[in-house]
């Protein structure tokens, strides 16, 4: 993955000044694709990021780029034991459903999730993304999110085991998510 803060024919930055009102809301948005619980911090980096500086000859600012070079997926899949996934899905969830619970996580560590939700909404605008594109970026989220509520069973009563999936209902709401 790469995040360059030099674009201003997407973003219509104007200058490096109002480039650097962006820098703060892209930490944000990196931190909660990318932070999760553990059972010693609470915003653990769960990746590893390298940020670059660049300057002009005359040693003015005139650019930044962050290259994320590691990332636990595995933890989207299956998270461990006394742990919790990334702070992104605890925020979807309570962002948009406040009344669904965040299971494993401490609710100390919890309280603030539906507020971070608003925060990333904002953070997401800030660097120059249309309300249109922040819900895309939900739905996608929610997307990877919902395969997990699948559930399957196997049919034994055909020649060949078969996977049967019980509740198609989430299924259509992921192909949904994904404008399928």
């Amino acid at each position: 993955m790469s995040h360059h803060q030099n674009l201003p024919q997407t973003l219509h930055l104007k200058s490096w000044k109002e480039r650097c009102k962006t820098l703060p809301a892209t930490e944000f948005i990196i931190e909660m694709f990318g932070n999760a619980c553990t059972l010693f911090n609470p915003n653990a980096s769960r990746f590893g990021k390298y940020t670059e500086l660049q300057l002009t000859e005359r040693g003015r600012q005139c650019d930044i780029k962050t290259l994320d070079y590691y990332l636990e997926r595995n933890r989207v899949a299956a998270v461990p034991s006394g742990k919790c996934n990334f702070h992104i899905f605890y925020y979807l969830i309570t962002g948009t459903c406040p009344e669904h619970s965040t299971g494993a996580c401490p609710n100390a560590v919890r309280a603030n999730d539906a507020h971070r939700f608003k925060q990333l909404k904002v953070a997401l605008k800030t660097i120059g993304l249309s309300n249109r594109h922040v819900i895309q970026a939900c739905q996608v989220v929610a997307a990877i999110l919902h395969p997990s509520n699948l559930e399957f069973t196997i049919n034994h009563l055909r020649d060949v085991d078969t996977a049967v999936m019980h509740n198609v209902n989430t299924f259509a709401l992921i192909a949904e998510s994904l404008g399928v």
